[in-house]
């Protein structure tokens, strides 16, 4: 069974064709809202308890609920939930069958999310953050870059995609993960690049991220960024194929 994990700025909702793709293969998935996003987003007015480790502390707790239903679990994560993937997978080494990354971040001991950006980027979402009072980073105030570079794949669907985004806490992107003693996975990982994402340099995701993994499955679809909303049933095949034999 695959778990999903969205990216920023996303909820649950990102995975819904990805999920009825799988399920006609004969898959099954589930996707979960991190705290703050989806339908557990919270307004400005209320503070939450929004980093990395709180991340993974609900995706941990998700997986062994669905554990408890005798499920073997592949936890898959999108973009910024590469780092959550990271801190679960250490956590519950003996209890997932395996990470897959999609066009995903992948950091070092210390590495912290914005400092895998141009630094004319995390310093844009910086200011971004701190010019509000929850220090939250609204996407609609970079409505070209969302559909020049993010969904660039999708011109049509870039609008609609583009207003259904929360505003993202700033917080998790410029913290400094804390990993285990060693970087390497200790799970079965493969890592699904997108060839036409243009949301950082080219090879900025694989091959420079990913090969911080170690050894691990590279799979590509011919997607941007948001490779789950435009491509969703090339990415459910793809998951299908690393659930059955590339993690094995």
């Amino acid at each position: 069974m695959y778990v999903l994990v969205h990216d920023g700025w996303h909820g649950a909702w990102e995975w819904a064709d990805v999920i009825t793709w799988l399920e006609q293969r004969g898959g099954k998935a589930v996707a979960l809202d991190l705290p703050g996003h989806g339908a557990l987003y919270q307004s400005e007015e209320v503070p939450g308890d929004y980093s990395l480790s709180s991340y993974a502390k609900a995706v941990a707790d998700f997986v062994r609920g669905q554990q408890q239903l005798n499920r073997e679990i592949v936890l898959v994560g999108h973009g910024t939930a590469g780092p959550i993937l990271q801190l679960v997978g250490a956590e519950l080494v003996k209890e997932l069958a395996g990470l897959i990354f999609l066009g995903a971040y992948i950091l070092r001991d210390g590495e912290s999310i914005s400092e895998q950006m141009p630094p004319e980027m995390a310093d844009m979402l910086g200011q971004m953050a701190e010019s509000r009072p929850d220090a939250r980073l609204d996407m609609s105030l970079l409505a070209d870059y969302w559909r020049f570079n993010v969904m660039s794949d999708d011109a049509r669907k870039a609008n609609e995609v583009l207003a259904k985004l929360a505003p993202e806490p700033s917080a998790p992107l410029f913290e400094k993960i804390k990993l285990p003693q060693t970087n390497a996975p200790l799970l079965p990982c493969a890592y699904i690049s997108f060839n036409e994402d243009m949301s950082l340099p080219p090879g900025e995701f694989h091959p420079r991220m990913a090969g911080k993994l170690g050894a691990h499955r590279h799979l590509t679809v011919n997607a941007g960024h948001e490779g789950p909303l435009t491509k969703p049933r090339e990415l459910a095949e793809g998951l299908i194929f690393l659930g059955q034999f590339g993690l094995k």
